[in-house]
């Protein structure tokens, strides 16, 4: 956030500094799967758990490009687009996990592997990011793994209608 927005006037004539803002926003983001949850839950029956997540996977992608190119206040609206679509993944994704469990000889195992694999992401995730965002740059960075869930998305797409599930 401070890389990309810099001294922006807008927030500073708002009194709000990027640290704050920072910590606003990852708020909302926790925020929106209590919110939303039953919003993307309602779409996902209505358009199937793959289609809605190819589509929130799409506008993801495009929150990223917006967050990674555009200047100051549009950076930020699209970082909350980023959000908002992360938080419909995570619902959508989990219902997706909690149903082919049913459809597992063990689901006690396939739930115990999806939680392990899901909690070591977010341990391993900002060291991963660091390290990689050092390197290439954490614009093209966002760009390139937001590239990959997209194209993990459409893979678990193409198999759930191939499985009709």
């Amino acid at each position: 956030m401070a890389q990309r927005l810099g001294d922006d006037a807008t927030l500073q004539a708002l009194g709000i500094g990027v640290g704050t803002l920072t910590g606003l926003l990852l708020g909302t983001r926790w925020l929106l799967d209590l919110l939303l949850g039953p919003t993307f839950g309602l779409l996902s029956d209505r358009w199937g758990q793959a289609n809605l997540a190819v589509l929130l996977a799409g506008l993801l992608f495009s929150g990223l490009v917006g967050m990674s190119t555009l200047p100051g206040l549009a950076a930020v609206l699209s970082l909350l687009l980023v959000f908002i679509c992360d938080a419909g993944l995570h619902v959508v994704l989990n219902a997706a996990a909690s149903g082919e469990a049913r459809h597992s000889s063990r689901p006690h195992l396939f739930v115990g592997v999806y939680t392990t694999t899901s909690d070591a992401g977010s341990a391993l995730g900002p060291l991963l990011a660091f390290s990689v965002g050092g390197r290439l740059g954490f614009s093209s960075m966002y760009l390139v793994f937001g590239l990959l869930l997209v194209l993990f998305v459409f893979r678990y797409r193409f198999y759930a209608v191939a499985s009709d599930r």
